[in-house]
């Protein structure tokens, strides 16, 4: 939509300001067209201030820096029973957010060295590349009580990964892992290590990424609810 709206713009400004179209170029004879049809998309000049859209930008809430260096924010995930926030860092912490965005609590963090979770955030697109909570991650007694997923590049390449490519080269993995809380109402998480579902091999260093989701619009007795969705890329020399 932004894309087709800014090139609107631009020929509502070559129009205006008297600019030719392909058919009005010197030395160009105008073709004839049958009755009724026009070679000018645009026979009248587009008001300046029509449509125009006004962005408000405010801050909601500030995530903490990490040696000196601005978070990387990447994923921001809704906890519908409470309304509070989920947000990642893209190097490794995940913090909770009160509605109002004053309050921001340390929640998971994959860097400490107890989850021997070696993430690898070097560059611009390694790291925490996306997380999702469980549709029933708030309801006790269901199967998705507590449950949380983190798709994360990694620097370690053991085990042996489940996906890889034909390239003899690679650079790190991606891994799906599946956290359980005890408490989802928690202010930290309060479970024990991961459990490894999926492991990648990455060939190259970029295009690591991709999200994880569950589908929002299913509903619990439907073939589609509960099942977790993972887009992922092998990256490109």
């Amino acid at each position: 939509m932004f894309s087709r709206m800014f090139i609107v713009a631009l020929a509502a400004l070559a129009l205006s300001s008297g600019l030719h179209t392909s058919a009005q170029r010197p030395g160009i004879p105008d073709q004839p067209l049958p009755a009724g049809q026009t070679n000018d998309p645009f026979p009248q000049p587009i008001a300046r201030d029509e449509g125009v859209i006004t962005v408000t930008l405010r801050e909601f809430a500030s995530l903490p820096d990490i040696a000196d260096v601005p978070a990387r924010m990447m994923t921001l995930v809704e906890e519908p029973s409470t309304g509070r926030l989920f947000v990642s860092d893209m190097r490794g912490p995940l913090y909770t957010l009160s509605p109002d965005g004053r309050a921001v609590t340390p929640y998971l963090d994959l860097l400490d060295p107890k989850w021997g979770v070696a993430v690898q955030s070097q560059g611009r697109e390694r790291g925490l590349q996306s997380f999702v909570l469980h549709p029933q991650f708030a309801q006790a007694g269901t199967p998705g009580f507590g449950k949380l997923y983190t798709y994360t590049d990694v620097s370690n390449q053991t085990p042996v990964p489940d996906f890889t490519t034909p390239n003899e080269t690679s650079t790190h993995d991606t891994v799906l892992l599946e956290w359980s809380a005890k408490t989802p109402s928690a202010a930290t998480y309060d479970g024990g290590a991961p459990r490894e579902l999926i492991r990648l091999r990455q060939p190259f260093a970029n295009h690591n990424g991709g999200a994880i989701s569950f589908n929002s619009t299913s509903r619990l007795g439907t073939s589609d609810f509960g099942l977790l969705y993972v887009g992922f890329c092998v990256g490109c020399p």
